[in-house]
């Protein structure tokens, strides 16, 4: 464990942020969608469409930029996603990799419209993995919300106050005061470096053709952390970020957790995404959904071992996380000590947009609970659900979102199935 880890935290609190569209002063109704929703793409299609900005044609498929209600920053903050009605995409690693490179230039034009916004310091661009994290528990919340369409979310930081100070949004919290699954989500284990050593190394094998650019790989108790010598920008305007580095990265995580799930429990991943698959082709069923949230069957440990031990997998690491696995079998107390079926991780890549570089951190997760690309960068994230921005502010920040959404329109052609 790494023992060098701040006593304080930074944590933002951010109101609610319905959009408001031209000419009216109250939100759409729309639903908050859950994984059980997403089965159903019309469904899902239909709950967002009062927040769509615009939807694109990216390599010839439609993508559309979302309003996001409950937000990771107090400027604006999208989400893109892909839209059809007939196509499951679980992560990246479902995305051609024409399509993902052609993507990085809606993302790029994003995040320089957020750059310019005043009070900005950072932008990031990120995203949520555990596609295959589903029963009660995983369900109400962490890691990925639309488990059926990857999305990406970009928004911008304001400068956080010198430790200790607090401002209006963003206060400092002791390590003292968080709960014990908060503590060991920031950095308080003994997983997170063992788990990002072993993506590394199999990660370092698939990205043989690495870019120059990048100059430092380091694992720690908050995941893996590549720092990349140039600016944001830059990286994406390269054209080639998606194909080089997010989808080899995601296809080695994607086939590491997958091995990993399958080495430990009785679980068959495709199985499970065929299951996925059908359900959303014919139609959710309760038959269905029962069979992908029934816990795991542990192989026996000794078995398990041998299996884990293959895939480069070290003792003190198969303890933790096998210990986790019976714990989310047997669904014992606290549920907080369960095994995320299926593993998850958050991908996110910021900085200054000034700076000559920037930072892409990967945090694996393991347990049940809370996490995230904002948990990823030592942040916490506190979102009443009971308060929503001053209108004045909210009509402001609307008003900016359809300034984008005009811009996006004049420089990227619109896909017929627009949902918007």
């Amino acid at each position: 464990m790494n023992k060098k880890i701040s006593r304080l935290l930074p944590r933002l609190t951010l109101p609610l942020a319905p959009l408001l569209h031209p000419g009216e002063d109250a939100p759409r109704p729309s639903k908050r969608l859950r994984p059980e929703d997403v089965l159903d793409f019309e469904e899902t299609r239909r709950q967002l469409a009062p927040s769509i900005l615009a939807t694109l044609e990216i390599h010839g498929r439609p993508w559309s930029v979302v309003a996001v209600y409950s937000p990771y920053s107090p400027d604006i903050h999208v989400m893109v996603m892909e839209t059809s009605a007939d196509r499951l995409i679980p992560g990246p690693e479902a995305v051609p990799a024409e399509e993902g490179d052609a993507l990085m230039a809606l993302w790029q034009f994003i995040l320089n419209f957020i750059a310019k916004r005043p009070g900005n310091e950072t932008i990031q661009v990120g995203y949520n993995w555990s596609p295959r994290a589903w029963g009660a528990r995983e369900e109400r919340g962490g890691f990925q919300s639309v488990p059926t369409k990857w999305h990406a979310m970009l928004w911008g930081w304001p400068a956080f106050p010198p430790e200790g100070e607090n401002t209006a949004l963003i206060d400092w919290v002791s390590r003292e005061r968080l709960s014990p699954p908060a503590r060991r989500m920031f950095g308080e284990n003994d997983y997170a470096q063992p788990l990002s050593e072993l993506i590394h190394e199999k990660l370092i094998v698939a990205l043989q053709d690495e870019p120059d650019w990048i100059s430092d790989w380091r694992a720690g108790s908050m995941g893996l952390t590549l720092r990349i010598d140039r600016p944001l920008s830059h990286i994406l305007a390269d054209g080639h970020l998606f194909s080089r580095i997010l989808l080899p990265t995601a296809q080695v995580v994607n086939r590491l957790f997958s091995d990993l799930t399958e080495a430990l429990t009785t679980v068959s991943c495709a199985a499970v995404d065929a299951e996925i698959a059908r359900l959303v082709c014919e139609g959710k069923d309760i038959k269905g959904l029962e069979k992908l949230r029934q816990p795991p069957r542990p192989r026996p440990r000794e078995e398990a071992w041998m299996r884990f031990q293959s895939l480069g997998g070290t003792r003190p690491l198969f303890d933790e996380i096998y210990g986790a696995v019976v714990n989310r079998a047997q669904e014992s107390d606290p549920d907080r000590d369960w095994w995320r079926k299926g593993f998850g991780y958050s991908w996110v890549l910021g900085g200054k947009p000034g700076n000559g570089h920037c930072i892409c951190r990967l945090l694996p997760g393991v347990y049940v609970g809370p996490g995230g690309v904002v948990e990823a960068q030592g942040v916490m994230l506190k979102r009443p659900l009971d308060r929503h921005l001053p209108h004045d502010i909210l009509r402001k920040q609307s008003d900016a979102l359809w300034t984008l959404a005009a811009a996006l329109k004049e420089n990227f052609p619109e896909h017929p199935e627009t949902s918007s």
